[in-house]
């Protein structure tokens, strides 16, 4: 079967066939996304990593430790309400259990590090935990109707303190890294892709480590290195960063596919500038990085496309 993956620049055509990740199962005629390959070797036990989970509470009790600490009484009230006229079903408590446990599976005992930047992959877990913690607070706060004014004027004062201060106090020192976020994206991938816009030939082929801001401001066709838009290169780079032979097989995908322009950040790829003899036509460095794959990022020629 022939499989035609179109992104902002271009169709990829490949054979379905031929593509097949050996450890996590992954192929192109699979109902799993590409990221599902890109980001994980599969599963790597049966059981949750407890390490994993409790960087996860982490992530979520730092701006909102009150709701966390509710959201299981808050679930136990949903089940309470199962079959009754007040039933509304366990889905924010399953959510909120069954995505760190699923995501704990692949879990690296190495690097425990799947939670995305600064945690992001469990920031839509926020309302539900808002949501579980409303709802445990609901009998306390029904009794509390019923106390003298000054009573729950000092409750509702001391209620409101703790759940509001620690996601201001969040966001205040959140605003900062924020602006870092926003200037190192501006600083690489979108300043290149803006150089590269200007100065390049529109079907110049790129084979880009980062596909997202040059595939929205450029009209070149792309080839992702990751793999993400451009899964037929998947199989070769399995273990690209650290196997000899997944970086035997980056370098021959790049010899078979011959793209005229590298961009990457040469920190993420080691030597693999001068294993393919490739001249750098314009570097870019990030200051105070917190964001990007590196500090290091080159648009570079292989020396298939250097002029004679």
């Amino acid at each position: 079967m022939t499989v035609n993956i179109s992104d902002s620049c271009g169709p990829t055509n490949f054979d379905a066939a031929d593509v097949l990740m050996s450890t996590t199962g992954f192929s192109i005629s699979s109902p799993l996304p590409t990221t599902y390959a890109v980001k994980t070797d599969g599963p790597r036990s049966l059981l949750p990593s407890g390490l994993y989970l409790l960087r996860v509470v982490g992530v979520l009790f730092r701006p909102h430790p009150l709701p966390v600490l509710l959201a299981m009484a808050g679930a136990l009230r949903l089940a309470e309400r199962l079959r009754t006229p007040r039933d509304r079903g366990l889905l924010p408590a399953s959510w909120m259990i069954g995505l760190p446990l699923a995501y704990s599976l692949y879990d690296s005992p190495q690097a425990p590090m799947m939670v995305g930047n600064f945690g992001r992959y469990y920031f839509p877990l926020f309302p539900f935990a808002l949501v579980l913690g409303a709802l445990a607070l609901e009998a306390p706060l029904e009794r509390l109707a019923s106390a003298p004014r000054a009573a729950r004027a000092v409750a509702l004062a001391v209620l409101a303190a703790v759940l509001l201060v620690p996601p201001l106090s969040s966001l205040v020192g959140g605003r900062e890294r924020y602006a870092r976020n926003v200037a190192n994206v501006g600083e690489s991938d979108v300043a290149m892709s803006l150089w590269i816009r200007d100065h390049l030939p529109k079907d110049a082929v790129i084979a880009a480590q980062d596909v997202g801001a040059i595939g929205f401001l450029t009209e070149n066709p792309l080839i992702d290195l990751t793999g993400i838009v451009t899964p037929e290169i998947l199989p070769a780079i399995e273990g690209a960063a650290g196997s000899p032979g997944g970086r035997a097989g980056l370098l021959g995908f790049l010899a078979t596919r011959r793209p005229d322009y590298l961009m990457l950040f040469a920190d993420s790829y080691p030597g693999l500038l001068e294993e393919v003899d490739a001249e750098v036509v314009e570097r870019l460095r990030i200051e105070r990085n917190v964001t990007m794959a590196g500090t290091d990022l080159v648009l570079a020629r292989p020396s298939w496309t250097q002029p004679k």
